[in-house]
């Protein structure tokens, strides 16, 4: 099996599956519980938030667990929501910042990107005013892999409104990429796209008076995200974020399938070469339908993806932000690596698609 399909979720590692399967054996009580075992899981949480603290250079004081980089980023959003104000975003973000900003009851702005979705930093300037509250810039595009300066967009978005907060959606960046934070001042990771367990995340949170929290219960997560501590998920979790992201190799294969793919007749390569994460990358091929192509590389035990997981049988708004020819907009797809893919499995991948690309074009002519 190949697997390229690792922007949407990563097998968790067997390294991970061994800590999580210990954790449900050693820490199963609850961490709010006043006894010995209570306080021994506990404390396995406060070791995990400092491992993952230190992966981002940031005091662990601000780190907070949630369920997912969706709730982190709806949560975001939400907690900083008033009337009359607007949120400024790109038009490149994932879905669940996108749907969550239109449905925030705040006026939402668009700040265009350039034909490889890097943020257009005037276009950014011309879009904040006295009344805007948050600026959220993807780190990493899931689907293009661009890398955006967030630290500079933070700077250049805190210099017309000093007190615009700044959010940015790292879970493609954490662990793949260096990651500073100087100027941020929310930032979501999610442990399942470093093979890592689904079903937690965390959520950087600079400066705890600028969110308001939307959980109630029992006070957990310094009472911004009440409820039983997901204690498996999160020592999984801190588990993931130790593992080598082998980027030195992912950046050949990279390189590999880029030029291999670009050698190809009518094809597009959409992500950018500098200032892109190697993880990820887009094509386009022109007089082939993308679905068909993924399922004639699945019949090969070959997975890859249209485009992002969250926005299933929709049309790429990413794709459409970029302006891709219309020639090849229903012939795009995404390949992404995790820190397991191998440079045999992308000759092999290069050899399939060589194939399915022609016999796909010789039936639709």
């Amino acid at each position: 099996m190949i697997y390229f399909d690792n922007a949407s979720t990563t097998k968790m590692d067997e390294i991970v599956k061994n800590v999580v399967d210990e954790a449900y054996e050693k820490y199963w009580a609850n961490p709010s519980s006043l006894h010995s075992l209570g306080f021994n899981v506990e404390k396995e949480i406060k070791n995990s938030r400092e491992s993952i603290a230190k992966k981002l250079n940031i005091n662990s004081k601000n780190l907070f667990f949630v369920p997912s980089g969706t709730i982190a980023n709806n949560s975001v959003i939400n907690s900083v929501k008033m009337k009359d104000k607007n949120i400024v975003i790109s038009s490149i973000e994932h879905a669940c910042i996108f749907n969550s900003a239109k449905n925030s009851g705040m006026e939402v702005r668009i700040v265009q990107t350039d034909e490889f979705g890097f943020v257009n930093e005037d276009d950014l300037i011309s879009k904040i005013d006295e009344n805007t509250l948050l600026v959220s810039i993807i780190h990493v595009n899931n689907e293009l892999g661009t890398i955006n300066d967030i630290n500079k967009l933070a700077e250049i978005s805190k210099n017309e409104n000093p007190k615009v907060l700044f959010h940015s959606d790292g879970v493609q960046a954490f662990n793949k990429i260096d990651v500073d934070l100087r100027n941020i001042d929310f930032y979501t990771i999610s442990s399942h796209k470093i093979n890592g367990p689904k079903g937690i995340a965390a959520l950087y949170i600079k400066n705890v008076k600028t969110f308001n929290s939307l959980y109630f219960g029992g006070g957990q997560e310094a009472d911004l995200f009440s409820g039983t501590e997901n204690v498996q998920g999160i020592i999984g979790f801190a588990k993931a974020a130790q593992l080598d992201n082998n980027f030195v190799e992912i950046s050949n294969i990279n390189k590999y399938l880029r030029k291999e793919i670009s050698g190809m007749s009518g094809v597009v390569i959409n992500s950018p070469v500098e200032n892109a994460s190697p993880y990820i990358l887009n094509v386009c091929f022109e007089k082939i339908g993308a679905e068909i192509l993924l399922h004639y590389l699945e019949m090969d035990d070959i997975y890859i993806s249209t485009g992002s997981a969250c926005s299933k049988d929709k049309g790429s708004r990413v794709l459409e932000s970029i302006n891709v020819d219309k020639k090849y907009k229903e012939g795009c797809i995404r390949i992404s690596l995790s820190k397991n893919s191998t440079m045999d499995e992308a000759v092999e991948f290069v050899k399939k698609i060589n194939e399915k690309v022609e016999i796909i074009r010789g039936i639709l002519g």
